[in-house]
């Protein structure tokens, strides 16, 4: 049996290269990959793919606004998020300072394209922190900003869902899953129905799902997982 990834393999978002990120199938791959960690090992890597699957669009976007004209508030949001990468600090308090520069940078410019990613990160800042209660409505402001794109919207969806499934509420992260736009999230969203399930026991359920996900075409990255899963549950 296949060891579930562990913490220190998850990838960080500045390994994921520009090219996978704008390359839609292998980019919904990695946000598949990304969210099956946080289920196979939630305990331990739930908080990272949270992480992870934020940061990938907020860097990503970072990237495309630098090219515009506007370098004085992409050079504030880069001063803003300084202290994550600062070594002489631990963890938390990289997580504390950088949470108070995003939220600095974003009193300062709050309406602008750039702030819907300081939202994304500012998000995942507190769900390291396992704040969830104080990640959601973060995330949610991402849904409502005038400037926000639909990738955007589906970035925070997902990461609202599994974070509502940290808390267990179980009918709202159902409803976040099922308002994802993009078509080529369908797989995605079955396959972390199938584990909201698992985790609520509902097994008859759980099956169905991944029963879809291993009918799908060879080329699915949903597909050998479920066939295993269901081997697993002796389905």
């Amino acid at each position: 049996m296949a060891k579930s990834p562990t913490p220190s393999h998850a990838p960080a978002a500045e390994d994921l290269p520009r090219k996978l990120l704008l390359q839609p199938d292998r980019f919904e791959q990695a946000l598949y990959q990304v969210a099956d960690q946080a289920y196979r090992k939630r305990k331990q890597v739930t908080i990272a793919a949270v992480v992870v699957a934020v940061l990938v669009v907020a860097l990503w976007g970072w990237w495309e606004y630098s090219k515009q004209q506007r370098i004085e508030q992409a050079d504030l949001y880069f001063a803003a998020r300084q202290p994550f990468s600062n070594a002489s600090l631990g963890e938390q308090e990289r997580l504390r300072q950088g949470i108070v520069g995003l939220e600095h940078f974003l009193k300062e410019v709050p309406d602008v394209a750039l702030s819907v990613l300081a939202l994304l990160e500012l998000g995942a800042s507190h769900a390291r922190l396992q704040n969830w209660e104080a990640a959601l409505p973060t995330w949610q402001r991402v849904l409502s900003h005038p400037q926000s794109a639909p990738a955007q919207h589906n970035t925070a969806r997902l990461a609202r869902a599994i974070a509502l499934g940290e808390l267990q509420r179980w009918d709202e992260a159902e409803q976040q899953l099922a308002a994802l736009s993009d078509p080529k999230l369908d797989g995605l969203r079955t396959k972390l129905r199938s584990q909201l399930a698992l985790r609520q026991g509902d097994k008859a359920k759980a099956a169905e799902l991944l029963r879809k996900l291993a009918a799908a075409s060879a080329n699915s990255p949903f597909k050998n997982d479920a066939e295993v899963q269901l081997l697993r549950l002796g389905l």
